[in-house]
């Protein structure tokens, strides 16, 4: 996550920190999560509607062509304000972090990035989204095509015939995976602690 940026680690004194919880996933693995619980109490909701399922299905009747988009770890899409990214302090074993993008657990998150999405997609016929997961579709090719080409047009992220690419950290093209030389940079200029108390 420090790679992606989604956090980055903060050394100087904040008025609180929130504790890291290992959740079991169903897989047998484990999920690293910040317990968000107390920075939510002090939280607004934006309390915006999400489509009901049965409104987007009775959309999809007769409909003969579909695209289905997801924005990967779209809370992570949007970035955090300085002053809002400071209350997301936490502490894990290997130090302290705040999140410069929305994380999981704030609890308006998920009304917030429907809000987002769903100004993203306003006004393009054929289009539905809920929270990450976004659907085309159309009667006939040429519509689909159409309303998918408006969308992908809308989204700022979207990178598409390159012959190299950036992805989790690394530059990735035909001659192999590399590192990304921005995060080479940044670990470079990364300044060591000077005491026993920013270790």
């Amino acid at each position: 996550m420090v790679g992606e940026k989604v956090i980055i680690p903060i050394l100087k004194p904040t008025e609180s920190c929130a504790p890291v919880v290992i959740v079991p996933k169903s897989d047998g693995n484990v999920r690293i999560c910040v317990d968000l619980v107390e920075l939510n109490k002090n939280v607004i909701r934006e309390m915006h509607p999400f489509p009901k399922a049965e409104y987007s299905l009775n959309l999809l009747a007769r409909v003969k062509i579909f695209s289905k988009l997801d924005a990967n770890s779209g809370f992570w899409q949007i970035p955090l304000d300085k002053m809002s990214s400071y209350l997301t302090t936490f502490i894990a074993p290997f130090g302290r972090f705040r999140f410069q993008r929305l994380p999981f657990g704030i609890s308006f998150a998920p009304e917030h990035l429907q809000r987002r999405m769903s100004q993203m997609l306003e006004g393009i016929p054929g289009t539905i989204c809920h929270m990450d997961d976004i659907l085309i579709w159309g009667s006939i090719q040429e519509e689909h095509d159409q309303r998918l080409t408006e969308v992908c047009k809308r989204l700022k992220n979207c990178i598409f015939f390159q012959t190299s690419i950036k992805f989790l950290g690394h530059l990735i093209d035909g001659q192999g995976i590399h590192p990304d030389l921005d995060n080479i940079t940044a670990i470079e200029n990364y300044q060591p602690p000077t005491n026993k108390k920013e270790l």
